[in-house]
Formats: structure tokens, C-alpha cells, sequence
């Protein structure tokens, strides 16, 4: 059974003025499915995926950043640069939206923002520097949400596209705790074979959370550079929670009934005391 909806439901959904669609219905661009005798207008699920899947001009592409906490504002400054390069690099007419706050928190004023916005049919391409700068937990969500709306999130992988380079993909699933990964034994194997110039990584620790400063030893041997993509600098403090909730995470996943449970009780204490903590270091500088 079709859905029907009413010229103010359906218009906030394809995000325009009701009066736009008066206006439609009387210019002959668009009539409602049906007019009631009191003449209320109504709209079909069919026009709603016929609309929807006509673009409208002037979309643009909207570049988002995130960082967890007020205090890594510099930091935040820095992935703008580099999303911003990495758009310009590309030719891409753009704007920006930045939001500080957790990636499991769902209430921040720019996500929003960009949701609302890819509701309206406004966005044609959604760039991160990273999957998780958008969400930590619920991309793929947000991801079939855009996809409604022909809206692409596409993640700054093809960063050497950008500069030109010849170059090859190597992706691995699994810990940054874990030093068996095929891709990353892969990569050290061809670094001390003499076949890599240089490896590019978005963040240091997509390398390894542990034992990164090893793998670029072995790597100066060999004359290959390691680049970084995003090298914003954290707090020894956050680093500190960071490694202690890999740490914990690891160790959590081969737990079982309650004392798993209380390993990710205690992820969460750390990531909202760390959230806490940078709260309250703003409230200090205010006064």
C-alpha cells in the first residue's frame, strides 16, 4: 500500500516551502497525488522517489572534521587545512562543518547541521579525512541516509591521487596491537626488499598503535619514508586514555560474561572522563 503525505510533510522532506509546491502544482511541474474536497494536497511515495532522484542544482560538497574534545582545537584546525588541501587538490567547489565532541555522541550541533542538510537534497558528495572523524560507532547508518538523497561520503584515501603519485593500496583488518596482520607484514617484507619509496598513512597510529617508531627504524634503513596525512599533535594525557582503551579493548574481546562487561564499563569511564576533562580545562581558561 502506497504512503501518502501531506504537502508539509512532504515538503520538509524534499526540502522545500510548501508554497514551492503550490507553486508547482499550479505551473504544472509537479501535482500531488490527490487533492482532498477540502482541498488539502497529498503526495505519493512514487513522487517522493521520483523527486529525490532528480538532482537539483547548485549541490555543493561539504567537508567534515571533528575532534573529540575543546582542547585539541589547534588540532581541529589542522584537519580543516588538510581536508580543505585535499578539496582544493581536486578542484571541488566546497564548504566546511566542524563539530568537538565524542564520535558516539549523536546530539552535535554540526552533524546535525550536515544531516539536515543532506535531507534537503542540498550536498552532492560528504568528504571526511577519516570513517570514524564522522561517527565512531553508526557511519554505515549515516552512510544509507546520504545515499537516499544520491549523497556520496567518500574518505580520504585517494590522497596520492591528489598529489600525483603512482602508488599501491595495502589495507588490513584488525588491532593496532596486532603485529601478525598479513598487510602489515606484507609492507615490511617489500620496505626491506628495497620496493617502496615511501608509505603514506592518514593517522600514526592506523600504522600501529605500538611500536611505530620501530617500523620507521626499519624503514630509514631502506631510504622509504613514512609521511603521515593528519599529524595533529595530541596531549600526553590523551594519548594516555587512548592506548589504555586499545589496551583495554584487546584484552576485553577475549573476555567472557562479566568481566567482559565491566572492561567496557571501563572504556566508557575513560572516554567520558577524557571528554569531562576537556570541559572543564575550557571552563578554566573562561574564568
Amino acid at each position: 500500500m502506497s504512503k501518502y503525505y501531506s504537502i508539509h510533510e512532504f515538503s520538509k522532506i524534499i526540502g522545500v516551502s510548501a508554497q514551492t509546491l503550490r507553486n508547482w502544482d499550479s505551473n504544472g511541474k509537479l501535482h500531488p497525488h490527490h487533492t482532498t474536497i477540502s482541498g488539502y494536497r497529498y503526495y505519493s511515495d512514487e513522487q517522493l522517489s521520483q523527486v529525490m532522484n532528480v538532482k537539483p542544482k547548485n549541490r555543493i560538497t561539504i567537508g567534515y572534521c571533528r575532534v573529540s574534545s575543546h582542547k585539541q582545537k589547534d588540532d581541529l584546525e589542522r584537519q580543516i587545512d588538510n581536508v580543505k588541501t585535499y578539496l582544493m587538490a581536486k578542484g571541488q567547489p566546497f564548504e566546511i562543518i566542524s563539530d568537538i565532541g565524542s564520535g558516539i555522541n549523536y546530539k552535535k550541533k554540526g552533524l546535525r547541521e550536515l544531516i539536515k542538510r543532506i535531507s534537503q537534497n542540498q550536498v552532492e558528495k560528504v568528504v571526511v579525512l577519516y570513517k570514524d572523524r564522522l561517527l565512531g560507532l553508526g557511519f554505515e547508518l549515516v552512510e544509507y541516509i546520504a545515499s537516499l538523497y544520491n549523497c556520496e561520503i567518500e574518505i580520504i584515501e585517494t590522497y596520492l591521487m591528489a598529489k600525483g603519485q603512482p602508488f599501491e593500496i595495502i589495507s588490513d583488518i584488525g588491532s593496532g596491537m596486532n603485529y601478525k596482520k598479513k598487510g602489515l607484514r606484507e609492507l615490511i617484507k617489500r620496505i626491506s626488499q628495497n620496493q617502496v619509496e615511501k608509505v603514506v598513512v592518514l593517522y600514526k597510529d592506523r600504522l600501529l598503535r605500538f611500536g611505530f617508531e620501530l617500523v620507521e627504524y626499519i624503514a630509514s634503513l631502506y631510504n622509504c619514508e613514512i609521511e603521515i596525512i593528519d599529524n595533529t599533535e595530541k596531549s600526553e594525557q590523551q594519548e594516555l586514555v587512548e592506548d589504555l582503551v586499545q589496551i583495554i579493548t584487546v584484552f576485553s574481546c577475549k573476555l567472557q560474561g562479566k568481566r567482559a562487561n565491566k572492561a567496557k564499563k571501563l572504556v566508557q569511564e575513560l572516554i567520558q572522563e577524557e571528554e569531562n576533562d576537556g570541559k572543564s580545562r575550557k571552563g578554566n581558561v573562561r574564568t
